[in-house]
């Protein structure tokens, strides 16, 4: 499903910053807080917050796809694929001491994508945020919904079943 996908990227451009933050703290030897959000996933939003949250989602859609372009660019400029980062930074996150087969220097590059990754994130966000709160929610709100989107297979569900309706033509 097409704009199923786009969520996932819009998930993305909004916590890939903390993600990339964690992975370089790792690196770095540098202490990081706790990974407590996957214990702490609300499932109980309304339909009408659902309904926002797609709504609003297809509003950011421009913002995060010039997001995820440079974030992409960042990326390759560090002689990396965004696969690999992603394997890189999937490992560090999961505590995998082997950093998914990466020596040092391909972790250097690592660490010089995530930080060009936070530097676009911190300028995209806020641009994000404004579109959220713009429309009626809550930056945090929008945020434990795109938690629970990736977490919960329950909000998930009510998610896609609200958003194919809308992208199912006929057929």
């Amino acid at each position: 499903m097409k704009i199923s996908r786009k969520l996932l990227a819009i998930a993305t451009a909004f916590t890939i910053s903390a993600g990339a933050s964690q992975a370089y703290s790792q690196t770095n030897g540098t202490p990081n807080a706790p990974a407590t959000q996957e214990a702490q996933v609300k499932e109980d939003f309304s339909d009408a917050s659902l309904q926002k949250f797609v709504s609003i989602s297809r509003k950011l859609e421009p913002h995060q796809k010039k997001a995820e372009e440079q974030m992409v660019q960042a990326i390759q400029q560090e002689g990396l694929t965004p696969d690999r980062f992603t394997q890189i930074m999937a490992a560090q996150q999961q505590r995998d001491t082997s950093n998914a087969g990466a020596n040092q220097a391909e972790l250097g590059k690592f660490n010089n994508a995530a930080k060009k990754i936070m530097v676009i994130q911190n300028a995209a966000i806020p641009q994000m945020e404004k579109v959220i709160s713009a429309e009626g929610m809550q930056p945090q709100e929008f945020q434990q919904i795109v938690l629970a989107y990736n977490q919960s297979p329950k909000v998930r569900q009510r998610i896609d079943a609200l958003i194919q309706p809308q992208t199912s033509p006929k057929q």
